[in-house]
């Protein structure tokens, strides 16, 4: 009931598929006022981000594989990792970064689970250096993720970080400007023991659920 409302608020000429609009309506607490809200912010920022790059260029980052899905922990939510030492922040466009990022929420919130719950997301930070780094991406995403509240906040479960290297420490004073509180109290940081203590192995496994969904010739994101 509560959805069909959302969908007559926000989209009565069947814009949208059922799916795309089930996603942001979970991570809208079932509400569908906010629902409604967060839909207009994130469909246009994703139009704007869509439509200025190249779905080949899209597809070629996310096949160096920085972002790959693992798989559910004990509450079913999605765990994704980031190998950060992989991500060169000068090879893609800010936007194709962008566009791959919502293709990874795409895909990870088809599970319910996750789309209720959010998602976990592991950086794994060992061998990266102050070459992965670039203050004015991290600041582009760290805003757009405030942008998206409380939405993104319910996506974002969990961001944990990996054996950080002693640059990461310096890197989180420089973006400590535009960490809001919100955001400070999903960061974690763990060594790989510590990790590996609180999530199962299956549930760290690296898949490649998301490079095949997004290679598949019948993905259309978002839709």
């Amino acid at each position: 009931k509560n959805f069909e409302k959302f969908r007559e608020m926000y989209d009565p000429d069947g814009v949208h598929s059922e799916n795309a609009l089930r996603k942001l309506f979970y991570l809208s607490d079932c509400n569908p006022e906010l629902a409604t809200e967060c839909s207009k912010k994130f469909f246009t920022l994703w139009d704007k981000t869509y439509s200025n790059v190249d779905s080949k260029k899209v597809l070629e980052e996310v096949a160096t594989k920085k972002f790959v899905f693992g798989g559910l922990d004990e509450e079913g939510r999605r765990i994704v990792h980031f190998y950060y030492k992989m991500h060169d922040p000068k090879q893609f466009a800010l936007d194709n970064t962008m566009t791959m990022f919502m293709e990874v929420m795409d895909v990870a919130l088809d599970n319910k689970d996750t789309a209720t719950k959010g998602m976990i997301f592991i950086c794994w930070m060992r061998d990266s250096g102050w070459s992965n780094f670039d203050l004015a991406s991290e600041r582009y995403f760290t805003e757009t993720i405030t942008s998206l509240q409380p939405m993104s906040l319910k996506m974002m479960n969990q961001m944990i970080m990996v054996d950080s290297p002693w640059y990461v420490w310096a890197a989180m004073k420089l973006m400590s400007p535009f960490l809001t509180p919100e955001i400070r109290s999903k960061l974690f940081m763990f060594s790989e023991q510590e990790l590996r203590s609180k999530f199962s192995p299956d549930a760290l496994k690296p898949n490649n659920l998301f490079l095949d969904a997004v290679s598949s010739d019948d993905y259309t994101p978002w839709k």
